[in-house]
């Protein structure tokens, strides 16, 4: 049984190892847009402790809400969205949201009544907007081992370094 009934879930830095993929993909002339997953496999990408994550929270709903950024193009969304939905995790999860900016609003509207929720997320900024926007919302602020984390913005929640610490 798990904690949480439903656990929302950031992509980038949280359960896709971003820097990684950054790392393979250097130079590439399709590095962000779309056509990139017609080479590279999101699920090559996927940290280790996910799949194990998501067997012990067997029950529980997933919905993956990702920001795309604007620097990365006009493709930005679609590139995000491919990326997420060819992924098994895409494909398990209860749903899969790319906003623009902010998750706050998004995350708000996903919440069920007398259910137990929390957002995991490596960034700040988006923790504290869930958690002014939603504040029944359990927040976690994941720091991967090889993540850049922005120290100029304090944080309030919870800091976890994997997955494998919830259930």
């Amino acid at each position: 049984m798990s904690l949480y009934q439903h656990y929302i879930l950031d992509f980038d830095r949280t359960v896709f190892d971003t820097e990684a993929f950054y790392e393979a993909t250097a130079g590439h002339a399709n590095m962000f847009t779309p056509r990139i997953w017609d080479e590279f496999l999101t699920d090559d990408f996927i940290y280790p402790d996910v799949a194990a994550f998501v067997a012990r929270a067997a029950g529980a709903r997933f919905t993956i809400v990702s920001a795309s950024a604007d620097k990365y193009g006009r493709e930005a969304v679609a590139y995000q969205e491919r990326k997420v939905r060819s992924s098994w995790l895409g494909t398990r999860a209860d749903g899969v949201h790319i906003v623009p900016g902010l998750k706050g609003e998004v995350v708000k509207g996903l919440l069920h009544t007398n259910e137990t929720t929390v957002f995991i997320d490596d960034s700040v900024l988006q923790l504290n907007d869930v958690s002014k926007r939603a504040p029944d919302v359990s927040c976690l602020q994941i720091v991967r081992p090889t993540a850049v984390v922005d120290i100029s913005i304090s944080s309030q929640h919870l800091v976890i370094y994997s997955l494998e610490t919830i259930s």
